[in-house]
């Protein structure tokens, strides 16, 4: 008999909830099983890992207390029906939640987010070349949302399209960076001398050089007190070099020849450190070295797993950051089947794990999902597909 329907309580939190079972049943895997350990019918079944208030609008849903208004749900509401006919396997409402969603206005972050949780294969897929193609740089808050590492992929793929000035000490390197690490380079100043004195400590050939190059460049003369500590040799070099910067109005390059071979010898005696090395050591130290050094790392085309490992995943965000600062993406001028194919391509394991996720909900509605680019994709994949054209995304943290 269509309407003679049994009923069922539920227990959420500390409220009773008395309502037809027939919806739950089509819950074969969960609620079928809940009512089959059922001694009665008067039972009550305990509902674990779910608020009254999610429960209460997913009722809301399946038995309206009125029919002389049309039912309207927000999206918070469509996601919280989303979650729980996920979580108990009710296939026509979770499909019909992913309808209604299809259409709604979501961040992309937040979009991706819900993909991955709710396994939503083309949403994943959808968002992430939203993602890709826009002009803003993701925020660390977004990187913090997405988690850093899928974060990180995202940011190595936009950035694979980049064009960057190469000027290695460009200000506006050396802004963006000082906009990026402001916290980070909050440090007390220490003068030329005193980076001479500790890059003598630390032995580092960059820092020395570099400290030496202040020296040189700075209008002032050497006191007395800085000639003392830099010692009689190396204070007349540098006042040997000084002299030549000015008579042949040398830039900050010559200045740099200049010091290589004019203090050669106390150079050949320390360690040459990568950017990245520099970075990690100059933290919380001075800020000259690390402003300097960050500006290296920035300027990198290519980062490997064990840089990123040194750097911290939050460091290789914002210096991601400093590069879409200096230059923008070119994405949002590639075709969409062109993103869809890089898509598929770098981000292959994410998108196996949600399919993988959707096969136990892959009703008519999402295995008939047809994508709207479909035609032109294959065509892009053809193309890229020849020697010609083949070609891994080249760019930043290839190898990570």
């Amino acid at each position: 008999m269509d309407y003679y329907l049994d009923t069922a309580t539920f227990k959420v939190e500390d409220t009773l909830y008395k309502v037809a079972k027939y919806h739950f049943l089509k819950s074969q895997d969960f609620f079928v099983a809940k009512f089959a350990e059922c001694k009665s019918e008067d039972e009550i079944i305990c509902l674990e890992d779910v608020s009254k208030d999610d429960f209460r609008i997913f009722l809301k849903l399946l038995y309206p207390l009125s029919i002389m208004t049309t039912q309207t749900f927000e999206n918070e509401e469509w996601i919280v029906v989303l979650k729980l006919s996920t979580q108990w396997k009710m296939f026509d409402i979770r499909n019909l939640a992913i309808r209604q969603l299809d259409v709604a206005k979501i961040d992309p972050i937040d979009r991706i987010i819900l993909a991955q949780k709710h396994s939503i294969p083309r949403w994943l897929s959808s968002s992430l070349i939203s993602v890709i193609r826009r002009e803003d740089s993701l925020s660390i808050a977004e990187a913090e949302k997405l988690g850093f590492d899928l974060a990180l992929k995202i940011c190595r793929v936009r950035d694979s399209s980049r064009i960057l000035p190469d000027v290695l000490d460009d200000h506006a390197w050396s802004s963006a960076v000082s906009v990026e690490f402001q916290e980070e380079l909050r440090l007390p100043a220490l003068s030329a001398i005193e980076r001479v004195v500790r890059a003598r400590e630390n032995g580092v050939f960059e820092f020395l050089r570099a400290s030496y190059v202040d020296l040189v460049e700075r209008p002032e003369a050497l006191s007395d007190d800085e000639a003392m500590k830099l010692g009689c040799e190396t204070t007349v070099r540098i006042c040997r070099v000084r002299e030549q910067r000015i008579a042949r109005n040398l830039s900050m390059l010559g200045s740099m020849n200049l010091v290589d071979n004019e203090l050669q010898v106390e150079l050949s005696t320390t360690t040459s450190l990568s950017a990245i090395e520099r970075v990690v050591m100059s933290r919380g130290n001075i800020a000259e070295w690390l402003q300097r050094s960050l500006v290296e790392a920035a300027q990198r085309r290519q980062l490997s797993s064990d840089e990123v490992e040194s750097l911290g995943k939050g460091t290789t965000m914002r210096l991601y950051r400093v590069r879409e600062a200096i230059s923008n993406t070119q994405w949002d001028t590639k075709p969409l089947g062109v993103c869809q194919v890089v898509v598929d391509k770098e981000f292959s394991n994410e998108i196996r794990t949600v399919r993988n996720g959707a096969q136990g909900y892959s009703g008519a509605e999402e295995a008939s999902a047809v994508d709207e680019n479909a035609e032109e994709i294959e065509l892009v994949e053809s193309i890229y597909s020849t020697p010609k054209h083949q070609s891994s995304v080249k760019g930043w943290g290839k190898h990570y």
